[in-house]
């Protein structure tokens, strides 16, 4: 689509409708989605991730990724954030343990890139 040629008016609308179909898909899709803030604040996260945690949404949003990380995967994954921040890396990716809300660890997958 050519954006150039576009007026303000259809421009708003198209950014109105990106907004609405991304939105739909986190909210329908069929895993646990977490976007998280480089210091570990949870910015939006998915009904499914917080069935699979077992946190209640209001106290997710208390904490940070951090404090539900299991502690030693947590040097690694600062380690592999600030490579990808200096440009050393393009992303980084693996699996990691989270804490569940009833105390029990389980396997996610996570995956850290620039977006530009």
């Amino acid at each position: 689509m050519n954006y150039e040629n576009m007026t303000k008016p259809e421009l708003v609308s198209r950014l109105r409708q990106n907004d609405k179909v991304f939105e739909d898909t986190f909210g329908h899709v069929a895993v646990g989605v977490a976007h998280v803030a480089l210091n570990g604040q949870f910015l939006k996260i998915n009904k499914h991730f917080c069935e699979i945690t077992g946190y209640p949404e209001d106290e997710i949003r208390e904490n940070t990724f951090h404090n539900i990380t299991f502690p030693e995967d947590i040097s690694m994954q600062n380690r592999a954030r600030k490579k990808v921040l200096d440009g050393e890396r393009k992303k980084y990716e693996r699996t990691h343990s989270i804490i569940l809300h009833f105390r029990r660890t389980f396997l996610c997958r996570i995956e850290l890139g620039r977006k530009f």
